[in-house]
């Protein structure tokens, strides 16, 4: 994991700050992981809704229900990897698919299944892959105190899915004419196979927005346990510190050769130099400097009286710039009398 590449600030947050992260995540990436949901689930759901709907029963919803940790994990492999500069393209989630849907499945599917923190702690099996012993301690070290507010969040979005499948049945209902005279009985008792693909249809647009929010505030809580636990935010400020001083390095060594190469006249370059000119490179700059493009040669014509002497000749002006002048290199030559100009 290269922290430098991360998209987003890695800083110490508060479990609801870091949550509030998380939703950027989903808003950022909305298209991208609505394409990776429906890539994996969309198939399995219609045939589960299918059979639900032939054998009027809601058991094979409730076994799309149970499996969610696995349609999780292709969401969570996505996130992981787009934080860091990389977009996993949905034909590299289909080649990659062992890598990250086996590490913990099994019992995210039994024993813990239930379990609360399923959002939080899904990152430590699939993007930790740890195993046995090592995975309780690395839990029990991340879900220590404080808390990071996943059961809350579990429970929030619980809420959220139903309460909106609930919405989105009731103003469909709301859209048949009247003449239908449906009754509140009619809505979740003697449902016809219509009434159970309906249902099924809203709870799964649902899902189409509850479950890639649910997996990126997990994400972010994640991330933002193990930046407290390890200081990821001290560790980017020190290396981005030790970038700028080898910078600043490089730019003293560069001036410092450039200061010193016209001092300096290479072996190879004497034994280079043409016997027929025998010119040295400073010599080939000073004509260069000298020729009439960069030192342009101008005669003036200027008519004075001989017997006039020089001192009244002068105006006052050019009197008193030639007191201060001089003065100057008075000055000048005190100052340089002392070793290395230290006072």
């Amino acid at each position: 994991m290269e922290l430098e590449k991360a998209s987003a600030r890695l800083a110490p947050r508060s479990p609801w700050q870091a949550a509030d992260l998380g939703t950027q995540f989903y808003r950022h990436w909305a298209g991208s992981i609505t394409r990776v949901w429906l890539l994996f689930t969309a198939v399995p759901y219609a045939l589960l809704l299918s059979m639900a709907a032939l054998n009027n029963s809601l058991w094979p919803l409730f076994i799309f229900w149970w499996l969610k940790p696995l349609w999780e994990r292709p969401l969570l492999a996505f996130y992981s990897h787009a934080l860091f500069g990389e977009t996993l393209t949905l034909k590299a989630l289909l080649k990659r698919w062992r890598s990250y849907a086996l590490p913990g499945l099994a019992g995210q599917l039994t024993w813990r299944r239930l379990s609360p923190m399923r959002s939080f702690n899904a990152c430590v099996w699939q993007l930790e892959q740890v195993k046995g012993d090592t995975a309780s301690q690395r839990l029990k070290v991340l879900n220590s105190y404080p808390s990071n507010r996943a059961g809350m969040l579990t429970l929030l979005v619980l809420h959220l899915e139903q309460f909106m499948t609930l919405g989105l049945m009731a103003l469909l209902y709301m859209l048949v004419p009247w003449q239908f005279n449906l009754e509140l009985s009619d809505w979740f008792y003697d449902q016809s196979a219509l009434q159970l693909v309906i249902s099924g249809l809203c709870f799964y647009l649902v899902l189409c927005v509850t479950e890639p929010l649910y997996v990126a505030c997990g994400f972010a809580l994640y991330l933002n346990k193990r930046t407290w636990l390890e200081g990821w935010d001290l560790q980017l400020g020190l290396s981005r510190l030790g970038k700028r001083r080898q910078a600043a390095r490089n730019v003293i060594g560069a001036l410092l050769l450039m200061a010193l190469v016209p001092f300096t006249e290479p072996a190879s370059a004497a034994s280079a130099q043409s016997p027929a000119t025998g010119k040295t490179e400073q010599q080939e700059v000073i004509e260069l400097l000298a020729s009439p493009e960069f030192m342009p040669l101008q005669e003036k014509t200027e008519r004075q009286w001989i017997n006039q002497d020089d001192s009244e000749s002068e105006s006052l002006m050019e009197k008193i710039w030639r007191f201060l002048f001089d003065n100057l290199d008075d000055e000048d030559a005190e100052t340089n009398n002392t070793p290395l100009n230290i006072p």
